[in-house]
């Protein structure tokens, strides 16, 4: 900050005291009301002017030690006394507070949440609001508003005037704010109160920080109608609306026992996000959680106390597996004998998940031979597939039409299927329904198409058709069978009368 008498900017007239769990936002909309500043634009000059920096976003101040020494000087605070506020950007993605390391969306949002409650009896905004992933209010118990209530407009950091809705004027501190449970709130407070949290099963646990606890509540928010499976995994999670964030503090709560994160129940709770995937088992639904965690880039052993729940039931490195002495696979021969699977299939393996060349003297590299073989135990068998599908042959021909990835022997024989493939034709499937479409026409269950003389290749281009949204699905009862899909029974009964050859069938859907 420069010196008062190179800046030559006068302190406001009207001044007020920081609040101990006030933002910074909060403290410069006060000083802006109060000292009729006709916009957030002015007091942002004033504080350029004081700071020597270019300052566009009120947002922006807390990432700016010289932009807070501006506010302390403007507003007549005792130099340092916002330097708790300071939020230090490391990479594009990410601040940092002291050790506490958030993503930059867990923290900044376009939208300004409040308690209407808490701006009636204080007249400020609280620093534990802008955590985005935990719009609650933990003193009352309510869920922040980020819109105007009355008329929907999102409330921006711009706002002059704390209490009211930059457009219709509205006094948000009478608008009516509503309950959220005890584990919501619970989770709140951890998320607002940043400290480690430990997590794994009754007999072992290990500490995450603040940065595994936001990807786990990535993790909890369950999809909706018409999403994908993959929903809030990635991208800004203000663009989540406030009720799926309220869910995943739930959801994540429902997995607490006392203090600690219970790794199973946790489990059974994220793999709601695959219809039908509590059915499969425990080694592929692992499989599928895996690849989630990774999706959200969870540290390694967060994700492995997730997936097991003690870190000693996690994979073995080969070191460690064979005490540094690893067997030596000197050619794909010996990898596909160790593996107990033909050429054909380990060239499947290799071109999905990766086999690099054997290194000259040394062979093939254990620990990828130990993944591969990781992921040939977690295959699903095509029997008990065609239990969680509910037709039998139908997992056979939905690895046919290339809608399920299969491990396939040289003479045909399907080994398993891939359950990250079963977890890509659900995310399909839930993407093209939609709870909103017209039900005009009699809904029956996909497996009705047995009395139109459908058999398993017929009923897998039915799918091909719903994943591609020409046949429509409108519901999903449990226990989520494939074949319990709410679908058009006049739709069926046409597919079921000109349904093309499982070979023709598989050259459309390359296209669906």
């Amino acid at each position: 900050m420069r010196s008062a008498a190179a800046h030559g900017v006068p302190r406001l007239l009207i001044r007020f005291r920081l609040m101990p769990d006030e933002s910074v936002v909060s403290f410069v909309q006060r000083h802006a009301e109060a000292n009729r500043a006709a916009s957030m634009r002015h007091m942002l000059q004033l504080l350029a002017q004081v700071s020597g920096k270019t300052l566009n976003d009120v947002r922006d101040l807390v990432h700016s030690r010289a932009a807070l020494r501006a506010v302390e000087w403007l507003t007549g605070l005792a130099d340092g006394e916002l330097e708790s506020r300071y939020l230090e950007r490391q990479y594009p993605a990410y601040l940092v507070s002291e050790h506490h390391v958030w993503e930059s969306s867990a923290r900044i949002a376009p939208r300004q949440a409040v308690c209407p409650a808490c701006l009636e009896e204080s007249g400020y905004a609280k620093l534990s609001w802008e955590f985005v992933q935990a719009p609650v209010c933990v003193a009352h118990g309510t869920a922040l508003l980020e819109h105007c209530p009355y008329c929907a407009e999102p409330l921006r950091h711009t706002r002059t005037r704390l209490k009211c809705c930059q457009r219709c004027g509205a006094n948000l501190s009478k608008a009516r704010a509503h309950g959220v449970s005890d584990a919501a709130l619970q989770v709140a407070n951890l998320v607002q109160s940043p400290s480690m949290v430990r997590m794994g099963d009754a007999d072992a646990t290990a500490p995450i920080d603040q940065l595994d606890l936001s990807k786990l509540l990535r993790l909890c928010v369950l999809p909706g109608p018409g999403c994908t499976t993959y929903h809030g995994l990635t991208g800004p999670l203000h663009h989540l609306p406030v009720a799926d964030r309220i869910m995943a503090l739930e959801r994540l709560g429902s997995a607490m026992v006392g203090p600690r994160i219970d790794s199973s129940r946790l489990r059974s709770i994220v793999v709601e996000r695959w219809p039908g995937a509590n059915l499969l088992p425990e080694e592929a639904t692992r499989v599928l959680i895996m690849g989630a965690a990774q999706m959200v880039e969870m540290d390694g052993e967060a994700a492995g106390l997730l997936c097991f729940g003690d870190l000693r039931k996690c994979p073995k490195s080969a070191a460690e597996l064979y005490n540094g002495r690893p067997p030596r696979l000197a050619n794909v021969n010996d990898v596909a004998q160790f593996l107990g699977v033909d050429l054909h299939v380990l060239s499947q393996l290799s071109a999905r998940h990766g086999l690099h060349k054997a290194s000259r003297g040394q062979g093939h590299d254990m620990d990828e031979v130990l993944a591969l073989q990781r992921h040939v135990e977690s295959v699903c068998k095509p029997e008990m597939l065609d239990g969680v599908l509910g037709w039998p042959g139908l997992t056979a021909s939905l690895v046919h039409l290339k809608l399920l990835t299969g491990l396939v022997t040289e003479d045909g024989t399907l080994l398993g299927v891939e359950p990250e493939s079963f977890g890509m034709l659900v995310s399909r499937i839930r993407s093209a329904m939609s709870s909103s479409t017209p039900r005009d026409a009699q809904a029956v269950p996909l497996s009705e198409g047995a009395r139109f003389g459908m058999d398993a290749a017929a009923v897998a281009w039915a799918v091909a058709q719903i994943a591609g949204g020409s046949l429509a699905a409108f519901d999903w009862p449990p226990p989520c069978r494939l074949c319990d899909l709410m679908v058009d029974v006049a739709r069926l009964e046409q597919l079921s009368n000109g349904v093309s050859s499982p070979t023709s069938a598989s050259a459309s859907t390359a296209t669906a």
